[in-house]
């Protein structure tokens, strides 16, 4: 078995098909979380990775800070009316655009689990904090989508995202973890790790932001 850890889509959602453009039927894609807010593109990174599950259906999708946001915001909605209905739909532009209900949207993100676990890695959206936390939190700080501090040494690899690292991706031989966020949005790039069963890492991927991902597509052509 081996596994395709990706790392922040944020909307990037040209950049995430050329990343993902061969056959993956012998691999377990899991992806770090992050797939909102940025990038141009949202509605149709999630329907492409709805699409994705259907193929993979043993494809992992982790929570990111970013899809806790979303829970929290439609929480208040939910709990206040039509106070909070402005604010969601205006940060959340991809749901007038989809006509997605977005009571759907927060079922779905509340179903992703905040961690994956094999016996020779961990993989999480903002890595395990070395600092006392509560990790099983979705809302604590130095938790499991939120943490920036440094990372406590696992008896097994790490592989995280959350803090963009744009010269990534970036190894941490001290807490023996990768950060894949190499800051797509930002028009950097998507990077990726293939690793085997093992935890041993067979091959790094790195993507260039695609400009219209990012609403740079004019800059390039002028250029």
């Amino acid at each position: 078995m081996s596994y395709l850890v990706i790392g922040d889509v944020h909307g990037c959602y040209h950049t995430l098909k050329k990343l993902i453009s061969e056959n993956h039927d012998d691999e377990v894609i899991i992806l770090l979380g992050d797939y909102i807010d940025r990038g141009y593109y949202v509605s149709k990174t999630l329907n492409y990775l709805h699409l994705l599950k259907t193929k993979h259906p043993n494809m992992i999708m982790l929570r990111g800070n970013h899809e806790q946001e979303f829970i929290e915001l439609y929480s208040c909605f939910k709990a206040f009316g039509s106070v909070y209905e402005t604010t969601l739909y205006n940060r959340y532009s991809f749901l007038k655009m989809d006509e997605c209900s977005p009571k759907t949207i927060y079922d779905f993100f509340s179903s992703l689990p905040l961690y994956y676990e094999t016996d020779s890695f961990f993989a999480s959206h903002a890595g395990v904090s070395k600092y006392p936390n509560n990790s099983k939190e979705p809302n604590d700080p130095c938790g499991l989508l939120w943490n920036r501090m440094a990372l406590k040494a696992l008896d097994k690899l790490q592989l995280h995202g959350h803090t963009p690292t744009l010269s990534g991706p970036l190894y941490n031989e001290i807490s023996n973890s990768w950060n894949l966020d190499t800051g797509a949005c930002f028009n950097g790039s998507l990077s990726a790790v293939k690793i085997n069963e093992y935890g041993k890492i067979k091959k790094i991927i790195k993507v260039k932001t695609v400009p219209k991902d990012v609403g740079m597509e004019s800059i390039y052509k002028d250029n």
